[in-house]
């Protein structure tokens, strides 16, 4: 069952946000190993990746995975072993694949939405199975995941004060749970999907990332600066495949007649 927007009670005081000390963005998304090169995915020569003009001014951001999809992201990678990232066919759908073998690397895409009253981001995902021998996810030797989905805020690729909500799905962590990421205070990891009860099916998931934000942070965001998609399994020397769909992102002041992204 899909999480609620519902956070735990030891996250509405956000003291803990300033609690360490300022990492560039990609340390905070995932810690020292952040340091990585960031190339533009799929492309054979780095290039400027710059930010949908479409998503600027109708505040909207969605992806498919159709077309030249690897030009709209950027990947990370954080350890000399990176997660393989494919789009195959479903049904006559194209679905990212994430696989990876003690593994880690994200794929990024600039956004630059600004935020209103309300936030959507909604998805699909589906995990082959959950890192069920990780015991440790709020630890950082177990900070590794089956599936996740950050959305950043209020920063650039390498501004300190970054802060994100890394939607994940965990292996032990009971769904609801809300914990700061063990790399960095300005990451709030919330769990949506937990264990294997749903393994090898579709989950679809939405959230209102800036009620997320203010019960988290104790304000109001000002800007979606990303959106990322991870599988990560080198803190556990494990092996994980997910697969996404249907990314979508919208900020409003309101959303008239309906509580999910138009």
């Amino acid at each position: 069952m899909s999480a609620s927007n519902t956070l735990a009670p030891e996250l509405t005081n956000p003291s803990w946000v300033n609690a360490d000390p300022p990492l560039r963005l990609a340390e905070v998304l995932l810690g020292p190993a952040g340091r990585g090169r960031v190339v533009p995915f799929g492309a054979a020569n780095e290039r400027p990746h710059t930010p949908s003009v479409a998503a600027e001014s109708s505040q909207v951001f969605r992806e498919d995975f159709r077309g030249r999809w690897g030009e709209r992201w950027m990947e990370r990678a954080l350890t000399s072993r990176r997660t393989r990232y494919e789009v195959v066919q479903e049904e006559g759908r194209p679905i990212l694949r994430a696989t990876s073998n003690k593994a880690a690397s994200l794929l990024w895409s600039n956004l630059g939405i600004r935020t209103g009253g309300k936030g959507q981001i909604s998805w699909r995902w589906r995990v082959q199975t959950s890192i069920s021998q990780n015991q440790h996810e709020r630890a950082k030797r177990g900070d590794d995941y089956a599936a996740r989905l950050f959305v950043v805020f209020d920063s650039t690729l390498f501004d300190p004060r970054a802060q994100a909500i890394c939607y994940v799905w965990a292996a032990r962590e009971v769904v609801g749970a809300v914990y700061r990421s063990p790399y960095a205070a300005g990451v709030a990891m919330i769990v949506v999907e937990s264990g294997d009860q749903r393994a090898n099916q579709w989950a679809a998931e939405e959230r209102d990332f800036v009620a997320d934000y203010r019960t988290v942070f104790g304000m109001t965001p000002k800007t979606v600066s990303a959106v990322a998609i991870m599988v990560d399994t080198d803190n556990t020397g494990s092996s994980a495949t997910a697969w996404f769909a249907d990314i979508a992102l919208a900020s409003s002041d309101s959303f008239p007649g309906r509580d999910t992204v138009p």
